[in-house]
Parts: C-alpha cells; structure tokens; sequence
C-alpha cells in the first residue's frame, strides 16, 4: 500500500488521499521530527469528516507524548472527543475546526479527564445567520481538572462558546471570542465557568452576544477564580458577571476580577456593552472575599454592580473595591446594594440619565468610600441611601445634579436614612446655575460631616 503525503489546505478544502491509510505510521511520523498531523489518519470512507482524523491522531500521539498539530481549518460533522493528557495545537486562527454551517454541534469536549492543552487555533462554530435559539456548546469540559487552553479563537457559536463544567485547576490565557450574533439574544458567553473551582483566566478579547465572561453556580459552591486582563463587549449582558443560575444558592469565595474594560467592537458599533462588571449573591446565597480592581470603561446600565441579598447575612462581604473609572448611559455609574464589610477607594463614575447618580450605596454597612470623584452627573455625584456605619474620606464631587437643579432633588452629595455615617472631609460643590450644590442630608441619625468638608459655594 502507497502513501503520499499532503500539505496543507485551507478553507475546508480537503487534500487528495492517494490510499486509504497507511501500514507503517509509526516510521512515517518519526522521520517527520515527530509531527503528529491529522493528514496522516485519514480513511477514504471518513466522507469529509476531519474529527475522525483528528481524534485518530490523537489516540496515536497521546501515549508517546506528542502533541497533534493543526494544519488548517478543517471541516468536521462530529465531535471531537479528547481524553486525558490529549494535546492539541495550531500555527494560529488561520488553522483549527469548522463545525457544519448553521447546524450546532459541539466541536471539542471531555468528561471526567485530566491534563489536555489546547493551544493556538481556532474553533468555528459556524452558525453566522442562525435562526432560533440552540444549546449547544462549541468546547465543552465536565468534571475535568488541569485543563489549559492558550492563545484560542472562537467565532460563531450558538450557545457558550467555551463552556468549563465543575471543573477544577483551569487556566486560559490570550483568549480570543468574535463575531457575537446579534440576531440571537441569551447564552451565547464568550467563556463560561459553572460550578468551577481553582480558575485562573489571564488575557482575553471578546465581543460576545452575552456574557463576555461569566461565573455561576447551579450544583456547588465555587471557590478561587481569578478573571483579569479582560477586554470585551455584550449586546445583553456584562464584560464580567456573577451569580448562580435560575434559583439556586450556592456560595462563592475568592474571586478577583482584574483590569477589565469595556470597548465598542467593529461588529457591533451601534452601542456600549450593558455592564462591565456585575457580581452578584443571588437568592439566600453568599459571595465573600472579592476584589474587584483596574475597571474602565461605558455601559448601557450600571458600570460596576455589586449586589448582595437582603436574606443572608453579609451577603456580598469582606470585598476591596479600587481603580474604578466607568460611565452609565441609562443608571448609576457604580451600585453597592447589600454589601458589608467593603473598603472603595479611587473610584470614579459619572451618570448620565435623570434619575441616577455617579456612585450610589443602598442598604450597605461597615464600609468606607475613599478618595473617589464624581463630576458631571445627572442627579447625585455620591448617594448613601439607608446605610450604616459608612464612612466617606476626602470625596470629591463637582457640578453634578444639573438635571434636577429646579427641583432642588440633585447634587453633589447625598446621605438619606442612614445612620453613623461620618463624612470625613473632601469637596461637595458646584456653580448655582448647573448643580444643587452641596451635602444633602434628611432623614439621618449620628451623622457627622467634619469641620474640613467642603460642602458649599460655587467654584
């Protein structure tokens, strides 16, 4: 039996296959300086189907501890199924897998292995003018651990593009997600991690038609994940979210959510991403020890929110908010509801709609607001609204509350119904023909402004 060897090939377009399949591969590969392709384990009767080649391949490599190496975008109509200690790499996005256009299915996943790498390519999930909603998703990892996915690309995908599943000791880093389809509203997450524990996601791009990153729970508690260096936008929901799915209340610890920034992709220019960051204690759970740090950019609705319960007990708690610079089109630039025990400092928002303000803290106590700024925004620059024991330290707002300036109702400061909340100097002020300048207070016991806030006069 022959064989010939075929280069590369791009665009689905499939080499000729002289044989069927060759006798001596083990000789064949090691005088290619142990290459491990797919050309190599192709069948005649696979009719066009690459998965098959690739799983073959991977089946040969695995054992002797070689990786597989992409080649160029390769149609398939099944899944690739990946078993422990699996590698799969690429020369980049311009080589990967192209599942069948407009008919989802999932193109790589394990259940209840360790130790795979997938590394430099990319997976196509084909469905650009899909017409109804599918759930189905593109890379999909259950019950695994020591999962590593490096400088991957993902475009097209009808439902969570990469999708971990009670997973544990995953890392991604240089994460690439496009072309989010506009056309399909809801779970369609550029990275999904669900039930997830020991997660480190260090570098990502992503324009996703929902979460851009997302982080829940469903079946268990979750526990030290790290988001950071992430850039995105959602046409529906946040850059980065937190909760738990439908009504469950599982717990989450040690998150960190890092230098993340909203930007407007080419694919989607009409608008800003909806949040940037959202995290929150949904139903009677609890989210403890967070720290969210270095966020930035334009929302459609709250730039950062944090939000806890009014069920459990320090809800949203021991958290360190800092380096925030972010702006709201529709609500409160950053919201604080329920959250205890918080330190905020160095954060800087703006509100543009009516009735909202640049930093608004409702029901929240034993915290501190620490050096932030407000300027420009429509109704308050800072609110703390039924809170207790808060103190606010050299804050400075300007000219804000110019939307309701003949209402007397906006301004620069604001403390309603709360009590032993100690405003620690800083600035409160603006021009009397653009804001209602000043620290408003009503309602209030054990308040206490110090004698070096400056809380009045046009400047």
């Amino acid at each position: 039996m022959t064989y010939t060897k075929t280069g590369p090939f791009t665009n689905g377009a499939a080499p000729a296959i002289d044989a069927p399949f060759f006798n001596n591969v083990e000789t064949e590969l090691a005088a290619a300086a142990a290459t491990v392709r797919p050309e190599s384990f192709v069948h005649t009767g696979d009719s066009g189907d690459w998965a098959l080649a690739i799983t073959r391949a991977l089946a040969y490599a695995t054992p002797l501890g070689l990786p597989v190496q992409l080649q160029a975008v390769y149609p398939t109509a099944t899944t690739v199924t990946l078993n422990s200690g699996d590698t799969l790499t690429g020369l980049g996005p311009a080589t990967g897998i192209r599942t069948p256009t407009n008919a989802p299915i999932v193109a790589l996943t394990a259940t209840g292995k360790t130790g795979i790498t997938l590394q430099n390519f990319l997976v196509d999930g084909n469905c650009v003018t899909l017409a109804s909603k599918s759930y189905t998703r593109s890379i999909r990892f259950i019950s695994c651990t020591s999962i590593r996915l490096h400088q991957m690309t993902t475009q097209y995908t009808p439902d969570w593009a990469t999708s971990f599943e009670a997973c544990t000791n995953v890392l991604v880093t240089d994460h690439v997600h496009r072309a989010g389809d506009a056309t399909l509203t809801g779970g369609r997450d550029g990275i999904h991690f669900l039930d997830c524990s020991d997660v480190l996601l260090d570098g990502a791009r992503i324009h996703s038609g929902d979460d851009c990153v997302g982080i829940t729970s469903q079946t268990a508690g979750i526990n030290r994940i790290t988001i950071r260096n992430v850039t995105g936008v959602s046409e529906t929901a946040a850059v980065v979210t937190l909760g738990n799915e439908a009504t469950t209340s599982f717990n989450a610890t040690e998150i960190r959510v890092e230098n993340i920034s909203a930007y407007q992709s080419p694919d989607y220019p009409s608008t800003n991403t909806q949040y940037v960051v959202k995290l929150r204690a949904q139903n009677a759970a609890y989210v403890r020890n967070v720290r969210v740090s270095g966020i930035s950019g334009a929302a459609v609705q709250y730039g950062v929110w944090l939000d806890g319960n009014s069920t459990t007990s320090d809800s949203m708690a021991d958290v360190i908010v800092e380096d925030v610079n972010v702006t709201s089109s529709t609500m409160h630039g950053i919201y604080f509801n329920y959250v205890t025990h918080f330190t905020a400092s160095a954060m800087w928002a703006r509100a543009l709609a009516g009735a909202y303000d640049g930093i608004h803290v409702e029901n929240s106590k034993f915290g501190a607001v620490i050096g932030g700024s407000a300027r420009s925004c429509a109704l308050w620059g800072l609110q703390v609204l039924t809170c207790t024991t808060i103190d606010v330290v050299s804050f400075y707002a300007r000219d804000n509350g110019g939307s309701s300036f003949a209402s007397s109702t906006g301004g620069n400061g604001a403390i309603v119904n709360s009590s032993d909340v100690q405003v620690l100097g800083g600035v409160f002020v603006g021009g009397s023909s653009t804001s209602y300048y000043g620290l408003y207070q009503s309602g209030n016991t054990s308040t206490v402004v110090s004698t070096n806030t400056r809380i009045g006069g046009a400047h």
